[in-house]
């Protein structure tokens, strides 16, 4: 089946138990079968393109993400992170790391292009720290896709991560932003807005992006 799925383009996503040596006999004495050994399953499911994940939570952030996204995966551990504000960029940094990804430092190019689209006070790197400034400005709200085009365009990134936060006063234009980021973008997107106002919350669901609640959830699925 899992070939089957392959052949025909289809992702798949599993989560498997019996890890651990104590699980697996958990599962035995549950079952009366074997769970194998995992590393073999492991390295059965990675040929066959299997997205293997490890809680309830994980499979349904994987699948929503993977339909977000029509499906597509990044080719690498490279992620872009957009942010109106630091402290998220930097605590996202470190959530990457622990899942085995990581935001790369830009080319001098992308970082130039980059920086002539900002307000002043933004930061022109991985992170891409926007500032609350963009948010409540028209015009560099309006450049906001661009400045993203180029982020993404970096041969370091393979997937983007955009950070809505608490941006709600300004809900409309941001996702009107947004739309031209994803629409736009080769790379897979994954948006983080916990509570956007319910109207934009229905553009959402009718474009079919999910908003995660936090970056965490958003990373693990990326990875």
């Amino acid at each position: 089946a899992l070939e089957a799925a392959r052949a025909a383009g289809k992702r798949v996503v599993m989560m498997k138990a019996g890890i651990s040596a104590a699980s697996a006999r958990a599962a035995g004495a549950h079952t009366g079968s074997l769970v194998g050994d995992d590393r073999v399953v492991d390295a059965v499911l990675r040929e066959l393109g299997v997205i293997r994940v490890y809680s309830p939570q994980e499979l349904v952030h994987t699948l929503l993400l993977l339909h977000s996204t029509r499906g597509r995966v990044p080719q690498g551990p490279g992620v872009g992170f957009i942010t109106f504000g630091g402290g998220p960029g930097v605590l996202a940094t470190d959530q990457c790391f622990q899942a085995g990804l990581n935001m790369p430092a830009l080319q001098p190019e992308s970082v130039a292009a980059i920086r002539s689209l900002l307000v002043p006070v933004a930061t022109a790197s991985n992170p891409l720290d926007l500032t609350p400034s963009t948010a409540f400005q028209d015009e560099p709200l309006a450049r906001l896709p661009d400045a993203v085009k180029v982020l993404g365009s970096d041969p370091g990134i393979d997937s983007l991560l955009f950070s809505i936060g608490s941006q709600n006063a300004r809900a409309e234009p941001i996702s009107r932003a947004l739309f031209q980021v994803i629409e736009q973008s080769d790379k897979p997107v994954a948006v983080v807005w916990p509570n956007p106002p319910k109207e934009v919350g229905e553009l959402l669901v009718s474009r079919r992006i999910f908003g995660f609640p936090d970056p965490i959830s958003a990373i693990t699925a990326l990875a």
